[in-house]
């Protein structure tokens, strides 16, 4: 790129930028290009102004708050409407997390990471974050500042108090702890049906019980154990996806998941929600014919409030036959190539690609049998670490590669979301 900033008035004639290819790109866009200099023109105007911190940032640095700050309010607009958005706080933490380490001396920077964190449930890394802002504030002796980041000091270390209470403290109430039993067994369930899917032998992880009423819609692996709350007796597909992640990253290995908008980290997803349906089928004794191919009836009520003991579950997570009628929000999950999004400032992208590959799953049971598409679809998750690339034109044709004499069936499945992987081959020659 050639010209000259002395319109702009920045002091420098010229400047360097470095742009970098993305895991599974084979070189840089001309758009990301043009974004990274609009961002390090911004970067150095704000830095014009007299006690302007963001001179500390590198460009790439300020591109990433400028991300961080857009989609944290779009999560607090969420939060604003009523609805939930736990998964997205999770998926930002790290990167504003990384920001304010880097960065410590930027007060303002670590109690917005820290308040990311509180949103993320993460209350020790909020204790960490606030801690080091705390410092900071010390420092340029900002008073008030000090005095909000003691405040929120104070009630998250009272969260950490709180779960780190004893887990047998919960079973002073014995409906609690049957609920837990009963999630304990659906875990149980989903490991010794996976593990013998994947020929592996993991133990089933723990269950550790959600103490935030706030969350007690929303369970999650935390890299350890499962974190549900009682409702969850009533949705034992709940329990079995989140049984599913050690299973699956045992394979592919956690890295997998480190670039949250790429496409393998959407395929990942998609394995997530395949491998919970194959349990809730092997449980009820179903094939591809006698299923109802959904997933956990009643989700959809528990999200609207409803006690699972006293009214009847029906709408469910997600339908594989018709992936938007399954969700609060009809764009939650694509089902076909069309709807794929590749840029967008929702931290759902793998979530919302993930579908296709779920979509794609149903298609090809329906030809060739829940038992003979699981097969493929294993084969091709034991590929999956090993790809150079990954796109989904590519794992498509990794899923027809290993389908032996069930090809045409399966490339007919994988047409259906709009992948043929015959003449995406033919195309590239």
């Amino acid at each position: 790129m050639i010209g000259s900033l002395r319109a702009l008035d920045l002091g420098d004639d010229a400047m360097r930028i470095e742009v970098s290819a993305r895991d599974g790109d084979e070189a840089v866009t001309l758009d990301r290009v043009a974004d990274q200099a609009a961002y390090e023109l911004i970067r150095r105007r704000l830095a014009e102004s007299p006690g302007n911190k963001v001179q500390v940032l590198s460009g790439l640095e300020f591109q990433s708050l400028v991300e961080v700050l857009r989609e944290a309010a779009r999560l607090n607009r969420r939060l604003a409407l009523g609805r939930g958005a736990l998964p997205e706080f999770q998926d930002l933490l790290p990167k504003v997390k990384k920001l304010a380490t880097d960065v410590p001396e930027w007060f303002q920077l670590g109690y917005l990471a820290a308040s990311i964190a509180e949103s993320a449930k993460d209350f020790t890394t909020a204790a960490e974050l606030y801690a080091l802002a705390r410092v900071a504030a010390e420092r340029d002796r900002d008073t008030p500042t000090l005095t909000a980041i003691q405040r929120r000091l104070v009630e998250v270390q009272k969260q950490i108090a709180l779960l780190e209470q004893p887990a047998d403290a919960a079973a002073l109430a014995p409906e609690v702890k049957r609920a837990m039993e009963k999630i304990e067994e659906y875990v149980r369930t989903a490991t010794a049906y996976l593990n013998e899917l994947l020929d592996q032998n993991l133990s089933p992880p723990p269950v550790k019980l959600q103490t935030d009423p706030s969350l007690r819609s929303s369970p999650y692996w935390d890299s350890t154990s499962i974190v549900v709350a009682p409702e969850v007796q009533y949705l034992p597909d709940f329990a079995y996806r989140q049984a599913s992640w050690p299973q699956i990253l045992a394979v592919t290995g956690s890295s997998v998941l480190d670039a949250r908008d790429a496409p393998a980290t959407a395929i990942v997803y998609s394995y997530a929600d395949v491998f919970t349906m194959l349990v809730r089928q092997n449980k009820l004794g179903q094939d591809e014919k006698s299923s109802d191919w959904l997933l956990a009836p009643g989700a959809q009520e528990l999200w609207e409030g409803k006690d699972l003991s006293k009214v009847k579950g029906e709408r469910p997570y997600l339908s594989f036959k018709a992936l938007a009628a399954g969700k609060v929000d009809p764009s939650f999950q694509a089902s076909h190539m069309r709807d794929y999004l590749t840029k967008s400032a929702d931290q759902r992208l793998h979530y919302i690609n993930s579908g296709i590959f779920n979509r794609a799953f149903y298609e090809a049971a329906m030809r060739v049998g829940s038992a003979r598409a699981a097969e493929i679809w294993v084969a091709a998750l034991r590929k999956l670490k090993a790809m150079r690339k990954i796109d989904f034109p590519r794992f498509a044709r990794q899923l027809y590669d290993l389908s032996g004499d069930e090809k045409d069936k399966v490339r007919q499945a994988l047409v259906e979301v709009g992948l043929d992987p015959v003449r995406k081959l033919a195309e590239t020659r």
